[in-house]
């Protein structure tokens, strides 16, 4: 493990702590033009509890397209049902259904169900599952921001079998070792490389978890948008009542 990705870790809780953790539930709200041009910009503009596992990826949304309903996701398989369990839709290999889709293609329920699962799962894991024997980590050549304040930088590369944005992302840290910015392509959605800001962060019992993440498109000399322009966000998140099991 590298010295950065150490002291990202400890700063985040610590590896001893987050092995103690199954599953990490909080409320979720989201908005933004990627919602709006894909069709649901209201499917997560209400609180969902959200529930992500820690040692399988596996993510719950409840309620989920409507009062009684829940999504499951996981890299094989994404699933709306009922309270009591009856399936209501299905996808096996969610993943191909992105296949020849443009920054246009509308999305289904199960489309937003696999990227929402997905994202948050490496959400509410990070910056742990970076410590995985199947991830690569390693520090890259440090970032100055846009008012000058540098960042360092850890470039993780996933493995295959890890659904995820993309294989290869930046993580940016600051002088507390907090993550502040995540920097990746999306390969499901064929669009500009945006940044990514992580903020507000607070202690959840032992783990530090940001409260808002906002993703701005970057302009052609690769600086972002406006972060308080709530209708120039690709995506908010909004993140509260972490708990830990």
């Amino acid at each position: 493990m590298s010295d950065l990705l150490e002291s990202v870790i400890a700063a985040h809780g610590g590896i001893d702590r987050w092995r103690d953790v199954r599953s990490v539930t909080t409320s979720l709200r989201s908005w933004g033009k990627t919602w709006l041009i894909k069709g649901h910009p209201h499917l997560f503009a209400s609180a969902v509890t959200t529930i992500a596992a820690t040692d399988r990826q596996a993510v719950q949304f409840q309620p989920f397209t409507g009062a009684g309903r829940r999504g499951f996701y996981s890299p094989e398989r994404v699933q709306i049902e009922t309270a009591d369990g009856a399936v209501l839709q299905e996808r096996t290999r969610p993943r191909e259904a992105f296949k020849g889709h443009t920054i246009e293609s509308p999305w289904d329920h199960l489309h937003c169900l696999y990227f929402a699962g997905y994202a948050m799962w490496n959400y509410l894991n990070l910056p742990f599952i970076a410590a995985r024997p199947d991830v690569h980590a390693e520090e890259i050549e440090p970032w100055r921001d846009e008012s000058g304040e540098k960042w360092r930088r850890l470039r993780l590369t996933f493995p295959s079998h890890i659904a995820t944005h993309a294989s290869v992302q930046d993580l940016f840290i600051d002088d507390n070792g907090l993550i502040v910015r995540h920097g990746y392509p999306v390969d499901i959605i064929p669009a500009p490389v945006a940044a990514h800001y992580v903020c507000g962060y607070a202690d959840f019992d032992g783990i530090m978890f940001p409260t808002q993440r906002k993703v701005v498109p970057l302009d052609a000399d690769s600086r972002p948008g406006p972060l308080d322009d709530p209708e120039g966000l690709l995506i908010g998140i909004e993140l509260s009542g972490y708990t830990l099991a």
